[in-house]
C-alpha cells in the first residue's frame, strides 16, 4: 500500500508535466491596409436656439465636399430660424435659399431629420442633412465623438483638447451663433 501511493503520484505527475512543457504557438502581428478606403470629410454647422439645436451636415469624399463647400456655406448663411412662429399656421421654423443644383431627398423628413438634399457628384452623390434635437439634450462633445466614430477615429476626451482631425470655429450669422465643425477620416 505504501509503494502504491508514491507510484500513483508519479504516474499522475508524468501525465501532467509533458503538457505543461509544450512550447506555445508563435503569435504573429500583421498590419492590414485598405488601399480602397477614401478620405471622407464632414462639414457641420450647428445653430443653438432656445428650445432646439439645428444641424446642417455635408458629408462625402473629401475632394467633392471641398468642391461643394461654398454652396453649402451659402445655404447655411441663408437659413433663418424662428422657433417662435405660429405652428398652427404651418409656418416653417426655418427658411433658406436652396442651391439650384440640389435635389430634395423625398421622404427624408421627420422630427429629428427636418430635411435632406442630394448633390450630384462623382463617384457618388453627396448628402446634405438638416436635423434638429432638443437643446436640453445637446452636447457638442457627444456629437463630435459620434462623428469621430463614423470616421474611424478615437474619440476626443474633452472639447478643449480635440484631435487634430477636428476643427471647430464659431461665428455670428443673421444674429445667430453658428458653430462650424470640420472632420475628416477614413470611410
Amino acid at each position: 500500500m505504501r509503494l502504491l501511493r508514491p507510484s500513483l503520484v508519479l504516474l499522475f505527475l508524468s501525465a501532467i508535466v509533458p503538457t505543461g512543457c509544450r512550447q506555445d504557438d508563435e503569435i504573429k502581428k500583421e498590419i492590414f491596409t485598405f488601399q480602397d478606403r477614401e478620405v471622407i470629410e464632414k462639414r457641420i454647422a450647428i445653430v443653438e436656439r432656445d428650445d432646439l439645436v439645428w444641424f446642417f451636415l455635408l458629408s462625402g469624399p473629401k475632394a467633392e465636399v471641398q468642391k461643394h463647400t461654398p454652396a453649402f456655406d451659402a445655404f447655411v448663411r441663408s437659413a433663418k430660424i424662428d422657433e417662435k412662429l405660429d405652428m398652427k399656421k404651418k409656418d416653417p421654423p426655418v427658411v433658406w435659399e436652396e442651391p439650384k443644383d440640389w435635389r430634395k431627398d423625398p421622404g427624408s423628413s421627420s422630427f429629428l431629420r427636418y430635411a435632406g438634399f442630394r448633390i450630384d457628384a462623382k463617384p457618388r452623390e453627396l448628402e446634405v442633412a438638416v436635423t434638429r434635437m432638443a437643446a436640453k439634450e445637446f452636447s457638442l462633445l457627444a456629437n463630435i465623438n459620434r462623428w469621430e466614430k463614423q470616421l474611424n477615429h478615437a474619440t476626443s476626451e474633452n472639447s478643449d483638447q480635440l484631435g487634430g482631425h477636428v476643427k471647430v470655429t464659431r461665428e455670428k450669422i443673421n444674429d445667430q451663433a453658428v458653430t462650424w465643425v470640420d472632420l475628416e477620416g477614413l470611410a
